[in-house]
């Protein structure tokens, strides 16, 4: 080889950079890699300057050789583009009270806030103000990054979810789209992985649009209707809580407004009802 590059590009809280975006061609920074001297492996130090908590870096790499073949993985057909990596210094404690200038607060500790399994979309700011509060984007999809167990999913699509009880209550249901060859890796409530993952992945928002007696149920009633079905030998999706954050903003946990920030609650996750769940299911 004549030249081995690592490229990455940093996408810091607030600033998403989309892949249809001018600026997701700019801003790549060159890392020369070098030979181990074993199996031809290459290989790079990231600076640390880089390491910063929340920041998402996109890397890929860029090869040539001595007669000047080139080639950049991932490959042009790849639809994730690039690969990355998420830093992460795991959730901040949060304060919250349910009537807030009236009713005293309560902290929930990183360690309390840590019992679901945590899920991250980073995002712009007003695709997600605009997915989720604008009916004239019901249908549009936007571009995001999820990651989950320190495993990003670049460039993925995401959309509300819904039909009459769509904007109904505040909390909407969320709909995300993975890429080919890179389904998204689920764990059910036991931590048993989906065989063969999400190309599809459901939210429900754990809410009654309709009812407001019955907005904090937390999915009970969908997750027991369909736990009875599979019982009486229905074939029926699996259901399983998360903890979901959305990154579209520089401040992580601002402390002079407790809905604000990165925190968005508790979620549930609905199976996709499709050959994936067949083969589950036998």
């Amino acid at each position: 080889m004549a030249s081995v590059l690592l490229e990455v590009q940093v996408v810091t809280p607030g600033a998403y950079v989309r892949q249809t975006d001018a600026a997701y061609g700019m801003g790549w920074e060159s890392i020369a890699m070098v030979a181990t001297g074993a199996d031809d492996l290459y290989s790079a130090t990231v600076p640390t300057e880089l390491m910063v908590h929340r920041n998402l870096v996109r890397y890929r790499v860029l090869a040539e050789d001595a007669v000047g073949n080139a080639v950049t993985l991932p490959y042009e057909d790849d639809p994730s583009a690039n690969r990355a990596f998420f830093v992460y210094d795991g959730v901040p404690a949060w304060s919250g009270s349910p009537d807030p200038g009236k009713a005293p607060k309560r902290t929930f500790t990183s360690e309390e806030m840590s019992v679901l399994p945590v899920y991250h979309l980073v995002a712009d700011n007003a695709d997600v103000e605009r997915s989720q509060y604008n009916r004239g984007s019901e249908e549009v999809r936007f571009l995001g990054t999820m990651v989950y167990e320190g495993r990003v999913y670049d460039h993925v699509e995401f959309r509300v979810r819904g039909e009459f009880s769509t904007y109904q209550s505040g909390k909407n249901k969320w709909k995300f789209f993975f890429n080919r060859g890179n389904n998204f890796r689920a764990r059910d409530n036991y931590g048993i992985a989906y065989p063969g993952g999400f190309r599809v992945m459901n939210f429900t928002a754990c809410a009654s649009p309709w009812v407001p007696a019955n907005r904090g149920m937390s999915g009970l009633d969908e997750t027991t209707a369909f736990r009875l079905q599979a019982l009486a030998g229905v074939p029926s999706p699996k259901m399983h809580h998360l903890h979901f954050r959305v990154i579209d903003e520089a401040e992580e946990t601002p402390s002079s407004d407790q809905y604000g920030g990165d925190l968005w609650g508790l979620y549930l996750s609905q199976e996709t009802p499709d050959g994936r769940m067949l083969n589950r299911l036998g």
